[in-house]
């Protein structure tokens, strides 16, 4: 295993493959507040998004009941008119 390692993991490769930060740039405490700070961020997005996907619905809801009653008297109409001529 080791030779396949060895033989894998060229100077070359590694050049070109590997991103690696070094855990000196950024201190433990550092880390911890930015990853807080983006999940925070990420749930306040996501309640927006949700707000927004919500809103919509109920919209497109309203609309097509609306539409729905529309059609139900249009019909209705055309049924009274198709009656009196009979």
């Amino acid at each position: 295993m080791q030779d396949i390692c060895n033989d894998f993991a060229t100077d070359f490769f590694m050049e070109k493959n590997c991103r690696i930060r070094p855990t000196s740039v950024i201190d433990e405490d550092k880390k911890d507040k930015v990853t807080l700070q983006e999940d925070e961020e990420d749930r306040k997005f996501n309640e927006e998004v949700k707000y927004d996907i919500m809103t919509e619905r109920k919209e497109t809801k309203d609309r097509k009941k609306k539409e729905e009653a529309e059609a139900q008297i249009l019909a209705e109409k055309l049924e009274r008119k198709k009656k009196a001529k009979q």
